[in-house]
């Protein structure tokens, strides 16, 4: 498989450009709007070198099928803007495939010179197109379709926040309900994550009378890695304590650390550890 890439800059809003692109060290060959031929062009060019160089999505979302073919293109749909198309065109290589879920790092494919033929395509490079798929075209060579400018549009990171999931369950009588959040502060490498959790056990003992049991933890973490589609987190030794029926518990509390990949899977929810579904907080 190919090697990972650089996680983009953690800030909350951003724009593409080289380094979004896990491009480093390439540059814009063509702009937004250039007029070729009278008609202006779509996206930016970025070069690649004179040779295949992998890239990466810049953002979270879902791969599309593309609006064209012939063109190399692979789409994805952004979680947090789904009235946009990402388009990158002229991939040599394709490393995901439609309905895959994608992280701003996860390799899409490779840059290349995928055209019609004549088309006139000026050498290996990614062509990045943003189309706004909920307005009327302004250009009438566009096709009835509309184009932003990619590194004017405005990348917003919907991982950063905190995230939550409730469970409940009887097991063997006992009464459980398990509640845990998880506060993402960034997606690069060390950035700080953090966490709490806590579950409530209900039982009744032989006589009859009723038990509530609590137990609460708390934790600090960070991110380790970056897996193809997913964040690996490690989680240090936290602070916990436990209850009966509001006193002291005479049972131990253990509080280890641990590592675990969080995913996000959809616009509100994301997947960490062996738990159903966490959702955002508002």
């Amino acid at each position: 498989s190919p090697p990972r890439s650089l996680s983009p800059a953690s800030a909350t809003e951003t724009h593409f450009g080289v380094d979004m692109l896990g491009l480093s060290g390439e540059r814009v060959t063509d702009v937004f709007g250039t007029l070729r031929d009278g008609c202006p062009h779509k996206g930016v060019d970025y070069s690649s070198s004179q040779r295949p160089k992998d890239f990466v999505a810049g953002v979270y979302g879902t791969v599309v099928e593309p609006e064209e073919s012939g063109w190399g293109t692979i789409a994805v749909v952004p979680f947090a803007n789904p009235q946009y198309k990402i388009q990158y065109l002229h991939a040599s290589a394709r490393y995901v495939s439609v309905g895959d879920v994608v992280q701003p790092w996860t390799l899409l494919g490779a840059t290349g010179d995928v055209a019609p033929p004549g088309s006139g395509i000026t050498g290996i490079h990614l062509h990045l197109q943003i189309q706004d798929v909920a307005s009327p075209s302004t250009q009438p060579c566009w096709a009835g379709r509309e184009f932003v400018d990619p590194e004017r549009w405005t990348i917003t990171n919907p991982l950063i926040g905190t995230w939550h999931v409730n469970e409940s369950a009887v097991v063997k009588g006992v009464t459980i309900e398990r509640t845990k959040s998880i506060t993402i502060f960034g997606d690069e490498i060390n950035s700080r994550v953090t966490g709490r959790s806590k579950v409530v056990a209900v039982y009744p003992s032989p006589s009859g009378k009723l038990y509530t049991a609590v137990e609460n933890y708390e934790w600090n973490g960070r991110v380790v890695s970056h897996q193809k589609h997913a964040l690996v987190i490690e989680t240090f030794k936290g602070t916990c304590n436990n209850t009966v029926n509001g006193a002291p518990s005479p049972w131990q509390c253990v509080a280890k650390p641990g590592v675990g990949e969080l995913t996000m899977t959809s616009a509100t929810t994301v997947t960490f550890g062996d738990l159903s579904p966490w959702r955002k907080v508002p």
